[in-house]
């Protein structure tokens, strides 16, 4: 536990710009950036108009296929259309402008694509009140033998569980899972377990959603999901697979990147639906991995799945290790977003050399520097006692970040223009009092202590007044999780607990930027919603069951059962969950999932195609529904059926927690 002073007893428990983008990584509206754009106080979210830049005549007329809008991009074959998002004027007869990705739109036939129902349904969905915000920048079982012989009941995984203990002998650190682990079911994940010859006959190859399960204590089986969880962030692994593969649609990709000084920066997750590595989005989702393990070790546990939780953070963290280098430059992206987005293929069929964007002392970017000192450094803990040896690997390199971070100061995208138009940062200050934090709690230096508050009163006084932070947290307001933490290290201080408290009461009670859906949901904007809930739902849970409030920790476990119960399928009968419970999501808007098997060519027709996906994303948290509880499973449709890293962060946070919460289901009633 950590304590008021900083001292760890035990295992550790801590007690956005202009530019629109788009549910792809960038464009027109913001799947990336508009998630995290600032309303003004006290006004409730409305839609913001977005002027479009107007781009140079590149030459020739437009040809079928040719660009011809969106906002900026790497290739320019023609004339592009810059006065509105589908303007058909500029394409040859017979063809209008329609999306072809989520950032860029080509010249394709009439009523093809985006060109009708759902290019309606989008603007419908865009111009719905309250949907988009105005800122300065927007009872079933697992069944009969899917688990061995019983279900996930006895003993949680039943008797061929995921090994002895944890994970059993060969678990994270020589690449296995354990002998006996997790067996889905003759036709799920084959006859052998995910441990043994994991790439070839016991590997996984989706055949069917995995059925909603009622846990022991009559709550949902929170711990099915959380597995389920990491083979999402599985088939998001960027580089040399390791033998414990367990997604057999995926293998080796990006083996070449490399920064300009030759420095090997293979590995880490690529973000979403596509195939660039963006380190901001990426450290965040990590930070708040480790820190789940730290806040939920009980429920990781309880679930199997500490190991597994480990090692999927040790992906992100060894590639993260290799970004910040000797420390004196910085890779803050792998991979461009025009480029990639111009494209629909599977990450192994990328040809390199791949852009590596790299910061700086004169092109600086503390807001993603620091993200990843802050991811570094939360693992760095949560590795202390497992792994002290690589424990001490990434707090040198979380050392290194911080000083780079604190030393050299600006916004990420000042250096990497490009990142403007995926993930633009509005703060930085937030960041590195984030990092400051859990250099804190690794070190157990009380000056670090003392940076974090001072970052963060700086956070308060300057880019909160400029850009205020809403009732979100994610990877554009790390601000959140320093002011929870900083709400435990100064109680005498009734700043925090004011901030704190207003961020929960909002999302129970609603506020200027929560409302509730028709349905029950806690809603905050169209893109994405879904994320935006189990993100508050993990902060919402991790200071409540610290604040010594049982009463408010009552209203907030039975607040988390309601919103999960209608994430995972028992408010609509729809789950939001790919591959698990009823109806799930059959065409989440992610490449290589769309695309099929490893070696045949992929394209653009597999994103327009309306079969569903030939590989199962198990475990992927999609966007989700609108403000009338609306949800078109549709892979074109971006705003409500991307997946990405950041969206399954917190949520995996508080299945962990939920998997051993305070008050179960059956004790709320029905009510919170």
């Amino acid at each position: 536990m950590l304590t008021a002073a900083g001292v760890i007893v035990k295992a550790v428990v801590l007690g956005t710009g202009t530019a629109p983008s788009n549910g792809d990584g960038g464009s027109l509206f913001g799947r990336h950036i508009f998630h995290s754009l600032r309303p003004p106080p006290r006004t409730p979210p409305a839609l913001a108009a977005r002027p479009i830049a107007a781009a140079p005549d590149c030459g020739a007329p437009l040809k079928p296929g040719d660009q011809c809008g969106g906002t900026r991009g790497s290739a320019c074959p023609g004339k592009r259309c810059v006065d509105g998002p589908w303007r058909d004027a500029c394409c040859p007869d017979g063809y209008e402008c329609t999306r072809s990705d989520a950032h860029f739109h080509s010249c394709r036939e009439s009523g093809d694509g985006w060109g009708g129902a759902l290019k309606t349904s989008f603007h419908r969905s865009l111009g719905e009140k309250g949907l988009i915000v105005t800122g300065p920048g927007g009872k079933g079982a697992f069944g009969k033998g899917l688990v061995g012989k019983g279900s996930i009941g006895k003993g949680l995984i039943g008797k061929g569980a995921t090994g002895k203990g944890l994970i059993g002998k060969g678990a994270t650190g020589k690449g296995l899972i354990g002998k006996g682990a997790i067996v889905i079911g003759k036709g799920l994940i084959g006859k052998g377990s995910i441990g043994k010859g994991i790439a070839g006959k016991g590997a996984l190859a989706p055949r069917a959603p995995v059925p909603a399960r009622v846990a022991p204590n009559g709550d949902p089986a929170y711990g099915d999901v959380l597995s389920l969880s990491f083979l999402f962030y599985e088939a998001q692994r960027s580089g040399k697979l390791p033998p414990s593969n367990r997604i057999s649609w995926r293998g080796d990709s990006g083996l070449q990147d490399r920064a300009p000084d030759g420095r090997d920066v293979t590995g880490g997750w690529y973000d979403a639906g596509d195939n660039v590595k963006f380190n901001l989005p990426m450290a965040w989702t990590a930070g708040v991995l480790a820190w789940s393990v730290l806040e939920y070790k009980e429920g990781y546990v309880a679930a199997r799945q500490y190991e597994t939780a480990l090692d999927n953070i040790k992906w992100a963290t060894d590639y993260f290790i290799k970004c910040v280098g000797d420390g004196s430059t910085i890779v803050g992206q792998v991979g461009s977003g025009y480029e990639d987005h111009s494209t629909w293929t599977r990450p192994e069929d990328k040809v390199p050399p791949t852009p590596v964007f790299v910061l700086t002392p004169d092109r600086p970017g503390s807001d993603v520097t620091a993200a990843m000192a802050g991811a570094l450094g939360a693992a760095s803990v949560a590795f202390a006692d497992v792994d002290p040896a690589y424990s001490a690997r990434l707090l040198a390199a979380a050392l290194k970040a911080y000083q780079f971070a604190v030393k050299y100061r600006g916004l990420y995208h000042d250096a990497i223009p490009e990142a403007a138009s995926f993930y633009r940062s509005s703060n930085y200050y937030d960041d590195l009092a984030w990092a400051a934090i859990w250099l804190g709690v690794r070190t157990g230096n009380p000056s670090y202590k003392q940076a974090a508050r001072e970052f963060y009163g700086l956070h308060w006084r300057t880019e909160h007044l400029q850009n205020p932070v809403w009732d979100s947290y994610d990877w554009d307001s790390n601000s959140w999780g320093a002011v929870l933490i900083l709400s435990r290290w100064f109680p005498e201080d009734p700043f925090y607990k004011a901030r704190m408290m207003t961020f929960v009461n909002d999302w129970l009670n609603t506020g200027p930027w929560i409302r509730r859906t028709p349905k029950g949901l806690g809603f905050s904007t169209t893109w994405g919603s879904l994320r935006h809930v189990g993100n508050a739902l993990f902060l919402m849970k991790t200071y409540a069951k610290g604040a010594g409030d049982p009463a408010l920790e009552r209203r907030v476990d039975c607040f988390a059962h309601n919103q999960l119960a209608y994430i995972l399928g028992g408010v609509t009968g729809r789950s939001f969950v790919v591959g698990y419970g009823p109806t799930p999501p059959q065409q989440p808007h992610h490449r290589a999932a769309s695309c099929p098997r490893l070696g045949v060519p992929c394209s653009f027709k597999y994103l327009e195609s309306r079969s569903p996906n030939p590989h199962i994303i198990y475990g992927a948290l999609v966007g989700g529904p609108d403000g009338a509880d609306a949800y078109e499973d549709v892979r074109s449709n971006f705003v409500q059926n991307e997946v990405a890293v950041d969206y399954n962060g917190g949520f995996t946070g508080i299945l962990a927690a939920m998997v051993k919460p305070t008050f179960t289901s059956a004790e709320c009633d029905g009510r919170y």
